[in-house]
């Protein structure tokens, strides 16, 4: 039942991740143009900017109110050399960030999202042969969709 249960709550968060890129990447586009309209140029770095400016507020507030912010500290002063890797990981996710933002900004949504479409079907499938999982025909079929 308990497995049943997170298998539900994972499958709606999936979801919910879907709806979210199904709206933001149009608004992003509404939102540049409407700025063109105007006058102005969005670049892909001002879209990242507030992006993650708001992201990290949101996270910030969460991780305060939840007093999860206490014990990434405490676990940071436990295990140091995490830290390290972590900033290497941010470092990572930031040249990500710029190649998202910047194509966005250049071409659009429907193209960042063909785009990372393909990307999470190949580390799926690269994930799979790595590891050495087996898929079902089922999701074979649902791999070749």
């Amino acid at each position: 039942v308990m497995l049943k249960s997170l298998m539900l709550l994972g499958l709606l968060i999936v979801l919910l991740a879907l709806v979210c890129d199904g709206i933001y990447g149009p608004y992003q586009n509404k939102i540049k143009t409407r700025a063109e309209a105007n006058g102005f140029k969005v670049s892909g770095f001002h879209n990242m900017f507030n992006m993650n400016l708001y992201q990290g507020s949101f996270a910030l507030a969460y991780a305060l109110v939840t007093g999860e912010l206490f014990s990434v500290m405490g676990f940071f002063q436990r295990h140091p050399d995490v830290l390290v890797k972590l900033i290497w990981v941010g470092i990572a996710m930031c040249f990500g960030q710029i190649f998202i933002f910047m194509t966005q900004a250049s071409f659009g949504a429907l193209v960042v999202t063909k785009i990372t479409t393909v990307r999470k079907l190949i580390t799926v499938l690269f994930s799979v042969w790595y590891f050495g999982h087996s898929i079902q025909p089922l999701q074979w079929v649902g791999i070749a969709m």
